[in-house]
């Protein structure tokens, strides 16, 4: 029988080496750093030959076309988009000298720029529409939402940030390769949607279900972030490359009840047989973890962080429980882990001394990559555990989450080095999960890869504001992001 010194002995040893296991792992854990040159003699050259004063009239000219979209303001079809579109033809000529348009159904725009031979094309994805500026934020915003106003080295306006400015970088880079005579390796899409804020099935919906007929596949697709993906402290940048994006339903619960005077209150009745189900929803969460993507992301994210914070998150074999505590307690942490959901809608009663038949509620998903909707269906059906509520999808807006894409695939490394050649050294390059859906879930059947950037530079403390007021984007990033996106169009294979 072993002796109390040798179980101490014995705990101390297993006490020290896990100590040693971890400091180890910590030590090992990969680097996502983009480990660069300082950008080249060429980039250089090229990005001090744009005028990134031209480039932000432009985009402030963009900004005046107020091309709104929401659930309840249906798109200016008269005006604003068609106007729009000429003037991107009158801007820049040579783009459309060298790439075929298309309109689709009629608002939205479809661009190919032949390239040489027959291998992949690549996409760029950008929407023509904004959302909406409420009428009592105006007086809040130093310049107004659609003035366009180039001012304190921003451009300022509602669409400046989502996301107009990665649709003119866009035009300004194939114009200046038009103009220089080059042709692409491979043919090259710019994919111009106009409903992407109301979600997207009239625009990239469609443009994708055309491209699917013709027999399209994308060797990958970039589209918007949600606001620029690279920041900087002034010494050193950081950087996000998305990789993932959640899906989205809303779920109709319906309750009925037994109606009357309240004046002879009845139990169980609609109003209390809903807030039952809504309360059960809200105390529960869905099952997840820290996993994959999300894993990478975090473990990529505190690599400028603390040691003990790197410690934690490079031994979650033991530290799991603890590492995921921490993110669920931070803000939107728990859309890492798991499917979340909030309830948006309620109705019920018209009349303070009537007893309502029925009362509804809406409960808005966003649906983690691990789940699918009916998964999420039956987790609300079990959770709710009452049959006379009625669960039903609404409306046709839900949508699965698509596939994320590797973040070791080649698609991934090639864009690695287009961003360590224009903008340098970066510490770290974050593989991203994304927390919001865009256009780019519809090519998602038609492409190997979806990616999510914006090659806009974010200072410390600066605030870009996209959907918000005083959305503004910093002129400074405006050439070297042109010169981003003629890279990319260069360096296809």
């Amino acid at each position: 029988m072993m002796s109390w010194k040798g179980i101490l002995a014995a705990i101390t040893i297993a006490f020290f080496g896990l100590i040693a296991v971890m400091i180890w792992n910590t030590a090992r854990m990969p680097s996502t750093r983009i480990d660069a040159e300082l950008p080249d003699e060429e980039i250089e050259k090229r990005v001090s030959s744009i005028d990134g004063t031209e480039v932000a009239t432009h985009l402030a000219e963009a900004v005046r076309f107020r091309t709104i979209s929401s659930d309840t303001q249906l798109p200016n079809k008269a005006e604003s988009f068609p106007a729009f579109h000429d003037w991107l033809e009158s801007t820049y000529p040579d783009a459309h000298a060298v790439m075929e348009r298309e309109r689709v159904n009629e608002l939205s725009l479809l661009y190919r720029w032949p390239g040489r031979s027959d291998c992949k094309p690549i996409g760029f994805i950008s929407h023509l529409d904004v959302v909406p500026v409420e009428e009592e934020s105006i007086e809040d915003w130093t310049h107004p939402p659609f003035a366009g106003a180039v001012a304190d080295g921003y451009v300022w306006g509602r669409g400046s940030v989502d996301t107009k400015s990665n649709l003119v970088m866009t035009m300004e880079a194939v114009e200046r390769l038009a103009d220089d005579g080059f042709t692409p390796s491979c043919d090259v899409y710019l994919l111009f949607g106009h409903d992407e804020e109301t979600g997207g099935s009239e625009g990239a919906g469609a443009m994708s279900r055309i491209l699917t007929e013709q027999g399209i596949h994308f060797d990958w697709v970039l589209d918007e972030s949600g606001g620029g993906s690279i920041h900087t402290d002034g010494s050193s940048k950081w950087a996000q490359i998305t990789l993932s994006q959640r899906g989205y339903v809303t779920f109709e619960l319906t309750a009925t009840g037994v109606g009357g005077h309240s004046a002879v209150p009845l139990r169980p009745n609609a109003i209390l047989g809903l807030s039952r189900a809504l309360m059960r929803l809200s105390n529960s969460s869905m099952p997840g973890g820290l996993e994959g993507l999300a894993l990478e992301m975090v473990k990529a994210r505190v690599q400028r962080r603390s040691y003990l914070e790197r410690l934690l998150v490079a031994n979650t074999w033991i530290t799991k429980p603890v590492v995921e505590w921490i993110i669920e307690s931070m803000p939107g942490g728990a859309a890492i882990l798991r499917t979340t959901h909030s309830p948006t809608v309620i109705e019920g009663g018209k009349k303070d001394n009537v007893l309502p038949k029925t009362a509804r509620a809406l409960v808005n998903f966003r649906v983690h990559p691990r789940d699918d909707i009916e998964f999420v269906r039956r987790w609300v059906r079990e959770t709710i555990d009452d049959d006379s509520i009625k669960v039903s999808v609404y409306q046709e807006r839900a949508f699965e989450a698509p596939p994320a894409t590797d973040s070791s695939a080649p698609q991934v490394t090639r864009f690695k080095e287009v961003i360590g050649a224009v903008y340098g050294p970066i510490d770290p390059l974050i593989p991203g999960f994304g927390l919001a859906a865009s256009d780019a879930r519809h090519y998602a059947p038609i492409a190997d890869a979806l990616l999510k950037f914006e090659p806009v530079v974010i200072r410390e403390g600066d605030a870009l504001n996209p959907h918000d007021t005083n959305e503004r984007l910093p002129i400074d990033s405006l050439a070297r992001g042109v010169v981003f996106y003629q890279r990319l169009i260069e360096r296809q294979e």
